[in-house]
């Protein structure tokens, strides 16, 4: 600490700057010794600086201030008012010389600012790594109290360069260029030009230094988007686009100001509390330059003194983050990516929003920070910028939407994930296991008992908090303690508007992971301080904050059955539903009782239902439906309409009705099989042993009654104006749409009951009574009538209610229509040929709704760009969060319930029925190529927790009867390859039934399959309540397979995690069966002895939906198409040896090479237009871009092993077959990257078997593919000639291999058509004169390499005599070579 006397002399040595705020000075400085300045924490926590050093480090700056840092940063703050701008520093500097009154209350901004810059200018230099030498070695001496190594010799050198002249600087370094490799100088030179960049543009923030490799928060936003795998953007293309943020100006609204120029940024990036509050200060002059706030600046007013500009930052950040989201939402995905541009102009929403929530900016602590502070206002803003910031209303929109879904499926994790990287053992085939970005074990870190004796630095840090939240803003959340805060909170009675926040952000943390909700639920009297908002002593009315702790426990049951155990067990359950307790009440009197009442209890009656409908799932509280009933019936049955739309209360009221029919079908699903005899003497049981409970049919026959009153469509209103397309009314018919779905959904449920979906087809003794009233219902009252005169004609319009059907419009809404299967499986009817018609009909509707191409929601590597919670990943339109990408899953249970309903016959799916008039049907093989392309597309949309969606279109696309279309679909590829040998052999019925089970087998573990977690040592009991012990008891052994299906058995969790499994599909998923057997390890999933019976029928199946020209086999890149023939024969020639695989192995290999050679032809016609400064079409640049051989760039960066290993294998087994030849071939191709290339020669080259590749004209593809355009990569040119002069070439110039074709053609293209280096072509020439003149057997290849390109007939003269003068220019007067040369001229001519 220094004395007294030394502060007082330092004062009065800087006596013009410190004068005015001497007397404030004192105080501030007294803080700072407390530990609050963080400016220095690496100084603090080093582990080898010594105790001394580290006490003598909080010196007040006024040595190194006054005398340092005056050079760095006060000259630059000069520099920056020379080149025209207003410095801020120069604006805080004046503010404290000018006003004694305001620089009291800021007395110590100058000098600790100055320190802080220049500390931020250090970590700016540690990064760029190339900035002024001068101003490193400052920094240098700034950062440590004595000199290190690095500064001590860094001042030498300045001291050296400082006694010599321009002139002798300019020598010494032509002197050093000379001396060094062109080669190693030009790689310098473009590592300082990558390094002046980075320095310029972006990317440090503090993340170089707090994360570990492959960490969110080191790589920056930039490293989240795979290379050229978004619409052919690159990693650097959204670095800068992210990186621009950090310039960007906002308004209070949250709108884009503009952007500030380099000059008006201050220098380290991090924008300080005290400039921010001297400039806002200054802004009362109106200064129309300083108008808005960066985001860093936001950030750094959140730490302000002043508790009025700390509400301000949280104000400005939750309109930043809000006008994100919502342009987000809006965008449309393919209209903004056919008009970025990226300019001044645009507003880059999703470049904000990921920069916002990245790790730059360290929003999640600061958030964190002001939760704890003292002043509401500021507690209750910060609360709203938290839930923007976990994209809270988006997200629960998405819920809400999906919780009005009859098989809505299970929850999903909103945690941000990305896929697991592939690996060579698994062929590099991609669509991996997801992960999440921060590993579970990071969101509550568990500390040992001697956290004391240990020290603190090592078992958690702030840092350590950062580095999570970078990764994760929810994990961070929690990681930092907010969930104690919250309850903390919640316990002081706020503020209804904090109290409904507070409550928010728990459902929010709840819905992000299994993890999350352990922490909430172990979080120490939390969730009974929410369960107490709920029973408000001496309060009636509801609360927002009420109607979000019911959801609030709905979401945690959802994650563990035990859990709702424990609720209902503990009274929680009956303490969220006490509204259902109380005394009945009538229609009229909701309603009376005035719109904002009925939408609160509206809102409350639905999420107690899902509550209960949760329970119900699980197994419990089924026997509280006798209690409930005096309420559920006043909704179950149709109201009087006109009241409702008087009183604009018609979408809450049909929002509770819908629930209350989805409880119901839920309820329904607990009934006992009305035929199993064990069951029926169970029906009254209520409770097994097992803690399952059952409904009972008495009292599910009388909700069906109330049921069939809603099927009487003249009845009720709006459904004309739905079902004729009318645009009157169309928002009041989708409310009760939406009721009708739950409706029949309740129905199939309870039909399911009676005879399950699966069960063997035999005659039921009898049926209930219902059975033909729900049948007649459904006939008579409009739901088929368009079955009469075929109104699903060629226009697909609705055109009156009488010839329109409600299927239609149940089609063009979204909903399902499961109902009709369940009867046709109930009862036997005259209506099964027109069902029949309908099948057909609706197939080629519902085929057109996924008619749209399909994104694959992988758009940067990860689940999104950015690192928040489900909408909040970043995606454009919110990717797979948004709405419509829920309403295509919808889609895509249409198609497979109608591809289903086509299966039932024994023909199979895709076989014409006998009865059905064919004169009236197109092409059967279209039609059947159209359904195949359907259901390919629903593979491509199904999403996480749909596996059984899956699994229905697996059974569907591997059926026998799909296996014998496409192989018979082959023959449209042998007329256009002729190829007749091909096709020539049959397949037996039995080896279509192996392959469908291969197949189906294969694709189910390989893609279907849960990664199973290991065991968490710190397992948490999910109760967040004390629970009651129950005794263990042994499983109880059922000796007849009937009891055990009478029952559906409880499920044990409705949430389903992102992580461990891959769904959704990657579009090259159909090429795993193929890649399958290149799986030494067993990482695909498929045992050794099945393996080459999978890609035998992988290559069968392959080929059928080439020649059928499924689109979204289509969609998957030519190059892993040729990556996956590779994989099969890379570990084994099984798939060659036999005839018929072998055979269809060179048929793809022709197809695909037609389809290079048309992509080769679209790239130089793009080239072409670019050189006449024409504009390709949108397909060449898709080609240019995309469609070429790159395979280090689109399958894996290290694809150079897997070329060497494949060489190796070719090499070693076999034995110069031709397709093997081939297939290695296609990697010396010249739209293969030049590092593939040059890896594959090598590896061929020193294996000695280039002669082994076939001749040139036997290749895959066209001729010109291998040869043009010439060769400009020297490193390649330089293997060819060393393959030449080694004799590696000598047997492929005797046997014709393409291998020396293309050698020579491209070194005699470099040597005497390229201009290339003049240097290298001496080298090449002198190389191959000097083994020409050790090895006179290449006296013909060296013919050849001159004659190369030169007409045979007539050898122009003067040609070749060119040729010649440009050997000897390279021999460089070389007498022995020139010799040589004149020798070679002499036989050439003779």
């Amino acid at each position: 600490m220094v004395e007294g006397e030394d502060d007082e002399e330092l004062m009065d040595v800087d006596e013009m700057d410190y004068r005015p705020v001497a007397a404030a000075a004192g105080p501030v400085r007294r803080k700072e010794k407390k530990g609050m300045d963080f400016s220095r924490w690496r100084e603090f926590v080093a582990e080898d600086a010594p105790p001394k050093r580290r006490q003598a480090k909080p010196l007040p700056p006024t040595k190194q201030s006054a005398q340092k840092i005056d050079v760095g940063v006060v000259g630059g703050a000069t520099r920056e008012k020379g080149l025209g701008g207003t410095s801020m520093q120069q604006l805080e500097i004046g503010n404290s010389k000018e006003e004694s009154g305001g620089a009291a209350l800021m007395s110590d901004v100058v000098p600790r600012n100055l320190v802080k810059q220049a500390d931020a200018r250090d970590d700016v230099r540690n990064v760029g790594g190339a900035g002024d030498l001068e101003v490193r070695g400052e920094g240098m001496v700034l950062d440590s109290g004595e000199p290190s190594l690095a500064a001590e010799i860094n001042a030498e050198n300045m001291a050296r360069l400082s006694g010599m002249s321009a002139g002798e600087i300019a020598e010494a370094q032509a002197e050093i260029l000379n001396r060094m490799d062109p080669a190693m100088v030009e790689m310098l030179k473009r590592r300082g030009r990558e390094k002046s960049g980075s320095r310029k543009d972006g990317a440090k923030a503090k993340g170089g230094d707090i994360s570990g490799p492959g960490k969110i928060s080191r790589a920056m936003p930039g490293e989240w988007l795979s290379s050229g795998e978004h619409s052919g953007h690159s990693w650097k293309a959204w670095s800068e686009r992210v990186e621009r943020i950090r310039l960007c100006r906002f308004t209070l609204e949250g709108d884009i100001l503009g952007f500030q120029s380099c000059q008006e940024q201050q220098d380290g990036k991090k924008a300080r509390v005290e400039s921010v509050g001297e400039r806002d200060f200054l802004r009362t002059e109106g200064d129309p330059a300083a108008v808005g706030y960066t985001i860093n600046e936001a950030v750094a007013l959140t730490r302000s003194m002043v508790p009025g500009q700390r509400v301000l930052a949280h104000q400005l950040l939750a309109s930043i983050l809000n006008r994100a989201l919502q342009n987000l939402h809006k965008m449309d995905l393919i209209d903004n990516i056919k008009e970025l541009n990226f300019d001044d102009k645009f507003n880059d929403w999703q470049a904000v929003w990921a920069y916002a929530i990245g790790p730059e900016p360290e929003l999640v602590l600061s958030l964190r920070m002001s939760l704890d502070d003292n002043h509401d206002s500021v507690v209750l803003t910060c609360a709203k910028v938290i839930n923007i910031m976990l994209s809270y209303e988006m997200n629960e929109a998405y819920f809400d939407f999906s919780e009005k879904v009859v098989d809505q499926g299970k929850d999903i994790c909103t945690a941000p994930v990305f896929r697991s990287k592939p690996d060579q053992n698994g062929g590099f085939l991609g669509g991996g296991f997801w992960k999440y970005n921060t590993k579970p074990s990071n969101i509550l870190p568990h500390y040992g008992e001697n956290d004391e004796e240990e020290g603190d630095d090592e078992k958690h840090t702030i840092q350590d908090d950062v580095v999570v939240s970078g990764q994760d803003v929810a994990a961070g959340l929690v990681r930092m303690g907010i969930l104690p805060r919250i309850c903390f909170l919640l316990e002081m009675d706020p503020h209804p508007i904090l109290e409904d926040n507070l409550v928010s952000i728990l459902v929010a943390l709840a819905r992000h992971s299994p993890q999350s909700a352990d922490a909430i639920l172990n979080c120490p009297r939390l969730v009974q301080s929410v369960v107490k908002l709920l029973v408000k002593q001496g309060s009636m009315e509801i609360h927002y904050s009420q109607i979000k702790g019911v959801n609030l426990l709905k979401v945690l049951s959802r994650y563990n059955r035990q859990t709702c155990f424990n609720f209902v067990n503990n009274g929680v359950f009956q303490q969220a539903m006490w509204h259902w307790y109380r005394k009945a009440y009538t229609l009229e009197d909701w309603i009376r009782s005035g719109k904002e009442n009925c939408k609160l209890t509206s809102a409350m009656i639905v999420e107690q239902l899902r509550f209960w409908r949760t329970c119900i799932s699980y197994g419990f509280c089924i026997t509280h439906f006798t209690d409930f009933f005096p309420i559920l019936c006043l909704w179950l049955s149709p109201p009087s309409f006109q009241k409702l739309s008087e009183s604009n209360v018609l979408a809450e009221f049909t929002s509770i009705a819908t629930e209350c029919y989805l409880v119901l079908g839920a309820l329904a699903q607990r009934l006992p099989l009305l035929h199993s005899v064990e069951q029926l003497g169970k029906q009254d049981t209520g409770v097994s042993g097992t803690h399952v409970e059952t409904w009972s049919w008495g009292h599910a026959v009388p909700m069906v009654d109330l049921a069939l009153s809603w099927l009487r469509l003249n009845d009720i209103p709006y459904m004309c104006s739905l079902i004729s397309g009318q645009s009157k009314n169309m928002l009041e018919g989708s409310y009760l749409t939406l009721v009708i779905s739950s409706v029949l959904g309740m129905l199939d449920s309870i039909l399911e009951r009676i005879s399950p979906d699966g069960a063997p087809d035999s005659c039921l003794p009898w049926i209930p009574d219902f059975v033909p009233k729900i049948g007649l219902g459904v006939i008579t009252n409009g739901f088929f009538s368009v079955l009469d005169n075929g109104a699903l004609g060629e226009g697909e319009q609705h055109k009156s209610f009488n010839g329109a059907s409600l299927v239609q419009a149940l089609c063009h809404m979204r909903f399902q229509g499961n109902l009709s299967c369940s009867i046709d499986r109930v009862i036997e009817s005259a209506t099964t040929n027109h069902t029949e018609h309908l099948k057909e009909s609706e197939t080629g509707i519902a085929g057109r709704i996924l008619g749209q191409v399909l994104q694959n929601i992988e758009m940067f590597g990860r689940g999104g760009p950015a690192p928040g919670v489900g909408f909040g990943w970043g995606a454009c339109c919110g990717g797979f969060w948004s709405l419509n990408f829920l309403l295509a899953q919808l889609d895509s249970h249409i198609v497979l319930e109608l591809m289903k309903i086509l299966s039932l016959g024994t023909e199979g799916l895709f076989t014409v029925n006998k009865s059905m008039n064919l004169d009236s049907m197109t092409d059967p093989v279209a039609i059947t190529s159209e359904r195949v392309s359907s259901v390919l597309s629903v593979s491509l949309i199904a999403g996480p927790g749909q596996i059984s969606t899956l699994e229905k279109a697996f059974d569907i696309l591997f059926h026998p009867s799909i296996l014998k279309f496409l192989k018979s679909s082959v023959h449209c590829v042998d007329s256009h390859m002729k190829l007749g040998k091909t096709f020539e052999r049959d397949i037996t019925e039995d080896e279509y039934l192996d392959f469908s089970s291969a197949l189906n087998s294969h694709f189910r573990s390989r893609w279907l399959a849960i990664k199973k977690k290991h065991s968490d040592k710190y397992t948490r009991n999910n109760s967040g309540i004390d629970a009651p012990k129950i005794q263990e008891t042994l499983e109880t052994i059922q000796e007849e397979t009937e009891l055990a299906e009478a029952v559906n058995p409880p499920c044990n969790m409705l949430a389903v995690e992102w992580a461990h499994q891959r769904l959704p599909l990657p579009v090259h998923w159909i090429l795993s069966a193929i890649c399958c057997i290149d799986d030494p390890k067993g990482n695909l999933s498929t045992s050794t002895s099945n393996a080459v019976d999978v890609s035998k029928a992988g290559l069968i199946f392959l080929l059928g939906l080439e020649a059928i020209s499924a689109a979204p086999c289509l969609l998957a890149p030519l190059v892993w198409k040729m990556h996956a023939l590779s994989s099969s024969i890379r570990s084994s020639m099984d798939l060659l040896q036999e005839d018929r695989s072998r055979d269809i192995f060179y048929a793809l290999q022709e197809l695909y090479g037609l389809h290079l050679d048309k992509l080769c032809k679209k790239n130089d016609r793009g080239h072409s237009a670019k050189k006449e400064g024409s504009v390709a079409t949108v397909e060449e640049e898709k080609a240019i871009s995309t469609e070429v051989l790159r395979f280090q760039e689109k399958i894996h960066g290290s694809y150079t092993t897997f070329v060497e290993s494949l060489v190796e294998q070719f090499a070693a087994v076999s034995y110069g077959d031709i397709l093997f030849g081939r297939q290695v071939a296609i990697y010396l191709h010249r739209s293969v990257e030049p590092a593939i290339r040059l890896a594959a020669w090598n590896a061929l080259s020193n294996a000695y078997v280039l002669e082994l590749l076939p001749p040139l004209d036997k290749c895959i593809g066209g001729i010109q593919g291998y040869l043009e355009p010439l060769e400009d990569d020297e490193g390649i040119l330089e293997s060819y000639a060393k393959s030449w002069t080694s004799g590696a070439l000598d047997k492929a110039s005797q046997r014709d291999a393409m291998s020396f074709i293309v050698a020579r053609h491209h070194l005699s293209g470099f040597v005497f058509q390229c201009r290339g280096s003049g240097k290298v072509r001496n080298k090449l020439v002198k190389s191959l004169i000097r083994c020409y003149a050790q090895k006179r057997h290449h006296e013909g290849m060296l013919k050849g390499f001159v004659l190369q390109g030169i007409a045979q007939d007539s050898q122009c003269n003067g040609e070749v005599s060119r040729r010649f003068e440009i050997l000897k220019d390279a021999c460089e007067m070389n007498s022995s070579l020139l010799a040589e040369i004149q020798r070679l001229k002499t036989s050439l001519n003779g």
